[in-house]
């Protein structure tokens, strides 16, 4: 990269976070806002949950749906190795283009 598209970038980069410092501050709202409720509607909407018939689940859903939540969880985990190694190459990035 030659020193004007790392001048460039690092101006746009310190731009970025004279920006997100602004946005750090809490929104202050001219209107009340209701109560946050979750825990209150979650224990309804288990409750709820509970409440339904699902009806007949053969043997072979049971190990359908099994090996679907197996390979799920897999691409997670796997997304999760993928997002971290990004982000500690972006880091590394940054680290280089500011010095």
């Amino acid at each position: 990269m030659c020193e004007t598209d790392k001048a460039s970038f690092k101006k746009e980069l310190m731009a970025t976070q004279a920006t997100l410092k602004y946005m750090s501050h809490p929104v202050k709202f001219s209107t009340g806002q209701d109560d946050f409720t979750i825990n209150k509607d979650l224990i309804q909407y288990t409750a709820d949950v509970a409440k339904i018939d699902m009806g007949p689940v053969s043997e072979a859903d049971v190990t359908n749906n099994k090996a679907n939540l197996a390979t799920f969880t897999a691409d997670v985990t796997e997304s999760i190795k993928a997002a971290q190694s990004g982000m500690e190459a972006a880091h590394a990035l940054k680290q280089n283009l500011i010095q």
